[in-house]
């Protein structure tokens, strides 16, 4: 699936039979967000730190399967720091573009 927004982060990507996981070292800072993407769709801005998904904190509850929350036509609930107050945006995951997939970009 695919959210359409670009973050600043350390993490760490591991991969097991249940698919991709990735443990992150730090709270991500979204730093730009594509436009007419899902993330721009649900609320998300440049700026914003994403402190967990699907109610899965980012860092304090270990690693998380990416591919089971990126799933197109789920929605994802993001909750983002934000101007010292946290919030959540709801959004809509929609599927990877074909040319991504295949390596294009």
């Amino acid at each position: 699936g695919w959210l359409g927004l670009r973050t600043s982060e350390i993490s760490e990507f591991s991969w097991t039979s249940g698919g991709r996981l990735v443990r992150y070292c730090g709270y991500p800072v979204v730093v730009s967000v594509e436009p007419a993407s899902p993330a721009e769709r649900g609320g998300l801005a440049a700026g914003d730190t994403v402190v967990a998904y699907a109610g899965h904190d980012l860092v304090r509850d270990g690693p998380i399967a990416l591919d089971r929350l990126l799933v197109p036509g789920d929605t994802l609930a993001v909750r983002v720091r934000r101007d010292g107050r946290t919030v959540e945006r709801r959004v809509v995951i929609a599927a990877r573009a074909a040319a991504f997939v295949a390596g294009g970009g």
